[in-house]
């Protein structure tokens, strides 16, 4: 049994236990190994024997035991209350001696119950050191015993592969799902099966309608419509006139759909940018068109952007200084695009072709004075 010191009194050392009356021993408990600290050299020297005491006849609790011996030692030290704190060196040296041999928990013990007792103030602790195996019984949880049924209704598989791990032997049954077709029994009935097709297709049409696949056929027919006039306005070479009405197919149709008209659309677009000296919007849009779905516009795109990479292997580009915007045809060329009829007055086009006829009309009456000039001679 260990009794702790206040702080100012001297520094402990270790008694003999066998200065020390502990109860007999319990049939179940082994006593633990009692460790004393008490004050003064008059305790460790006392040849004073201590008072016998009435042993019990039955087993003794071991926490009762302890706390008959802690107010049996309180009753002991206070007529020792007036004692100084000065003691020999010897003594010093023998507990110096006697804390080294102790175990490092119960120094740790001691320090800490020194520290308790200086903030709180209370009475001395005292611990029983010795076997705690002993009170293994007593202290130690018993463990959680697992279910022996739920065990049995694990599958666990004997072949070492990535299902090796136990399982439920029914997982249907255990996480939910399943089920189990008996030969004539039906899946689904009629009506489930109805409203289950009918769900398919419309969100069939929902999906095409987003990509485009099917076009309504009025939108289909106003589309028509603009592309042909758009073609009829770049026949006669109104290229910017009918680049708006390309632009509107362009708008109205998607280009993830496969929708040729829209294809051909966007290429009708490109060569008319093109043919207005355009090439950064031409080339942009022939690189959008080899990826369209549609396999004839993707073909198409192809060929015409051919054209750019021979001007880029060729090192010929419109910014060259031999390309001359303001030719001296250009004034034709631009005439002809907006439809501007530049030709001559009428009189110079009468005068351009008796300008025409008269060499030949010569030369046709030319024998006929040939013939009259000879005959005049022979007359004569």
């Amino acid at each position: 049994m260990a009794c702790l010191q206040p702080p100012w009194f001297s520094s402990l050392r270790v008694v003999s236990p066998a200065k020390l009356k502990a109860g007999p021993p319990s049939p179940t408990n082994k006593p633990a190994k009692p460790l004393c600290w008490a004050v003064g050299p008059d305790n460790a020297e006392s040849s004073e024997p201590d008072a016998p005491k009435p042993v019990p006849d039955g087993p003794v609790d071991p926490v009762k035991l302890a706390f008959s011996k802690a107010e049996a030692y309180k009753e002991s030290i206070k007529p020792n209350s007036g004692l100084g704190t000065t003691q020999s060196a010897a003594d010093n040296n023998d507990d110096n001696e006697a804390q080294k041999d102790l175990p490092d928990s119960v120094k740790i013990a001691t320090e800490k119950a020194k520290k308790y007792k200086q903030n709180k103030g209370v009475a001395a602790v005292e611990l029983i050191v010795g076997d705690t195996s002993k009170f293994d019984d007593a202290t130690t949880p018993e463990p959680e015993q697992t279910n022996k049924e739920d065990e049995a209704e694990l599958y666990k598989p004997k072949v070492s592969t990535w299902g090796v791990f136990p399982r439920p032997g029914n997982i249907s049954k255990t996480f939910g799902g399943g089920r189990v077709i008996r030969p004539g029994e039906v899946l689904e009935t009629e009506e489930e099966k109805a409203v289950k097709e009918a769900r398919t297709e419309q969100l069939l049409a929902a999906d095409k309608k987003k990509v485009g696949l099917n076009v309504d056929p009025k939108l289909k027919y106003e589309c028509e419509e603009a592309s042909k006039d758009g073609d009829l306005l770049m026949n006669v070479g109104k290229l910017k006139e009918a680049l708006p009405n390309y632009e509107k197919v362009m708008d109205k149709l998607t280009f993830q759909g496969n929708s040729e008209l829209h294809g051909l659309a966007a290429l009708q677009w490109s060569i008319c940018q093109d043919s207005l000296s355009r090439s950064n919007e031409t080339r942009g849009m022939y690189e959008k068109l080899k990826s369209h779905p549609n396999p004839k516009v993707s073909k198409k795109a192809r060929q015409f952007m051919y054209s750019f990479q021979a001007m880029e292997m060729m090192k010929e580009t419109t910014g060259s200084q031999f390309y001359l915007k303001n030719s001296d045809y250009q004034n034709y060329f631009d005439a002809f695009v907006e439809n501007k009829s530049n030709y001559p007055k009428d009189g110079l086009v009468q005068e351009s072709a008796m300008n025409q006829v008269l060499p030949y009309i010569l030369f046709l009456v030319s024998p006929i004075f040939v013939v009259l000039l000879i005959a005049v001679r022979k007359g004569t």
